[in-house]
């Protein structure tokens, strides 16, 4: 099963590094993860990390950048992020990369509660 991870970045790569850092290591299964991350232009610090990521994880990493834009357009690149991976994605997740800590095997905690749950996509 495949976890999406919607992640919203706000020019703090370095809080950004710790969180994506503790998603991958206390994954059961790294592998199925997937990252989108939607990056401000001028932000470089941020997409150099992501790219880097993107050169590491290969095709599990979708960005997407340009200028800072208004809620409602970037509610539309948000979207666009979620159709990255819809179609291969089991449970997609929103993440604010200010939570730098999960703890170990919470990918597979996902796993083991999706039947119980009543097979929810969104995990919060």
């Amino acid at each position: 099963m495949k976890i999406a991870i919607l992640v919203p970045s706000y020019n703090r790569s370095e809080q950004l590094e710790k969180s994506i850092d503790s998603l991958l290591s206390n994954a059961k299964y790294p592998n199925n993860l997937l990252f989108a991350f939607r990056i401000d232009n001028v932000d470089e610090e941020t997409k150099q990390f992501v790219y880097n990521l993107r050169r590491k994880l290969g095709g599990n990493v979708c960005v997407v950048s340009g200028p800072h834009k208004d809620r409602k357009e970037l509610h539309i690149e948000y979207n666009n992020l979620w159709r990255c991976y819809f179609r291969v994605a089991d449970f997609f997740i929103p993440w604010e990369d200010d939570r730098s800590m999960v703890t170990m095997g919470w990918d597979t905690q996902i796993f083991k509660y999706h039947e119980s749950l009543n097979k929810p996509r969104l995990v919060c």
